[in-house]
């Protein structure tokens, strides 16, 4: 971990290697959000418990293991399928009205429009990569003429001799 490192090696001597996991973390954030959800336009008979879009091409049907039923809203929307649960396509729900006769059917809240979680991923996103760009990065010198302590604040330099005094 971060703390564990800044503790064994010391604070200015782990600075490369805080840097170097929060990278790492940084590309894991990156490829777990670039992983595509499952989509169902074409229905789903059980699975695995998961995140999936449904209701890509209009109103779909999702059949849960308990025989409970829900309808989405006729638009792309980020639901939790458990597992075994079934979506059944919004062909299918046009072509045969009566599936739902005898079910009790619940609509699903629509607040969970995928527009606005790819928003908030996106200012998510724009925030750490502003916040990377112009992060704060110290760098010591220590050699026979004295320390030399430079920071560095997005693209601009500020060089320290000692405390008081910046060149």
């Amino acid at each position: 971990s971060i703390a564990k490192t800044a503790a064994t090696m010391g604070f200015p001597a782990a600075i490369p290697f805080i840097a170097i996991a929060a990278a790492v973390g940084a590309l894991q954030a990156l490829a777990i959000a670039a992983k595509p959800l499952p989509a169902y336009k074409h229905g789903r008979n059980g699975g695995p418990a998961e995140w999936a879009l449904v209701g890509e091409e209009g109103s779909e049907g999702i059949v849960y293991p308990s025989g409970q039923t829900a309808i989405t809203p006729d638009k792309s929307t980020l639901t939790f399928l458990p597992a075994g649960a079934s979506v059944i396509p919004h062909k299918d729900l046009v072509a045969h009205p009566g599936l739902f006769v005898d079910r009790t059917v619940s609509r699903m809240p629509e607040r969970f429009s995928t527009r606005a979680l790819e928003d908030k991923l996106d200012r998510g996103f724009n925030q750490l990569s502003e916040t990377v760009r112009n992060k704060q990065e110290h760098f010591w010198n220590f050699s026979e003429n004295g320390i030399q302590h430079l920071v560095r604040n997005g693209q601009a330099w500020t060089r320290y001799l000692n405390k008081k005094h910046r060149s």
